[in-house]
């Protein structure tokens, strides 16, 4: 059984190419799973920011090195505030704590 952490809930029909789970974690990929749990974290932007921000720049190392003035053109000064002054990576230590755990992964 794989269990898998969500917090919202979009159609996936529309989005579906910006899905994906990523396997267990491991020192290869925690700077990614890193991010995009980070860009789930961020307040006032949402599962249809998310896409905007996927569509625009395409992954999350992307959007969190972009402009400020890129990013208010896709989200809300108070969001691209937040993503320009960088990933919280002190407030995902529960997350990553919960996915380094044996059948849980994250949908991204």
């Amino acid at each position: 059984m794989i269990t898998i952490k969500i917090k919202c809930k979009i159609d996936c029909k529309i989005y579906k190419k910006h899905f994906a789970i990523i396997p267990r974690m491991t020192s290869q990929n925690i700077d990614e799973m890193s991010l995009w749990i980070c860009l789930n974290k961020i307040q006032g932007l949402g599962s249809i920011g998310v896409v905007k921000l996927l569509q625009k720049f395409g992954n999350p190392d992307l959007i969190y090195g972009a402009s400020y003035s890129d990013l208010k053109n896709v989200a809300p000064e108070n969001v691209a505030s937040q993503i320009h002054n960088g990933p919280n990576l002190e407030a995902i230590g529960e997350d990553l704590a919960w996915l380094a755990q044996e059948n849980n992964h994250l949908l991204t």
